[in-house]
């Protein structure tokens, strides 16, 4: 019975690594790239200090910005 447990055990850890990995190399650099564009970055300093200083946190600014600048560049 120990052995049924450990090999399950072992099967679980293995379709976690796997999926891991294979979600690494899924992942596109496609939003990298766009974060890395000057209209990005320009909008994203803008965005992000009027936010703060309208008194919302930062994660709360700081995902509320990314989408908002994220669009800018794209366009």
């Amino acid at each position: 019975m120990a052995t049924k447990s450990k090999n399950v055990a072992a099967l679980y850890l293995m379709c976690l690594l796997v999926s891991v990995v294979a979600f690494q190399f899924c992942k596109t650099d496609s939003d990298d790239n766009v974060r890395q564009g000057d209209v990005y970055q320009t909008c994203m300093k803008e965005c992000d200090d009027k936010c703060k200083a309208d008194g919302y946190g930062e994660i709360f600014c700081h995902t509320k910005c990314d989408k908002q600048c994220a669009v800018q560049q794209a366009a």
